[in-house]
């Protein structure tokens, strides 16, 4: 492994990648948790505000320029962007299952695929941890 690359990464990419890995660990952490408990809402409710951050943080990233300095990498963020506005919206109003599908969403699209595509030859988290391999 080499950490230069996010050291001499932008801040947007710092940023970005700080709070992806915080969301990461929270999401294992809240999937640890009883459903609607206080602990759960109150670890839900980081979750989303670093869901929130991590996906604003990528408008400010354009590694992979296809148009007008965004990709299709950026439709996630979007993507995640109206999930979380969904999945907040359905739990205030008592919709559990609309909730789980969103908060499911989010951690596959904005977290897992969008993760995996940061391994893609060129990205900085492939010189990280796959370029000298």
């Amino acid at each position: 492994m080499n950490f230069t690359p996010i050291s001499q990464a932008s801040t947007a990419i710092q940023i970005h990648l700080a709070a992806a890995v915080m969301a990461i660990l929270l999401f294992m952490v809240i999937m640890m948790l009883r459903r609607g408990s206080r602990l759960h809402k109150f670890t839900g409710r980081i979750w989303v505000a670093i869901i929130a951050i991590t996906s604003i943080s990528s408008f400010w990233i354009s590694e992979i320029n296809h148009f007008a300095g965004f990709s299709a990498i950026h439709l996630l963020s979007i993507f995640t962007l109206v999930n979380c506005v969904i999945g907040v919206r359905a739990i205030r109003r008592g919709k559990l299952r609309t909730h789980r599908n969103a908060m499911i969403g989010i951690a596959v699209g904005g977290l897992l695929i969008a993760g995996g595509l940061s391994f893609v030859p060129g990205r900085t988290l492939y010189h990280v941890f796959l370029a000298g391999v």
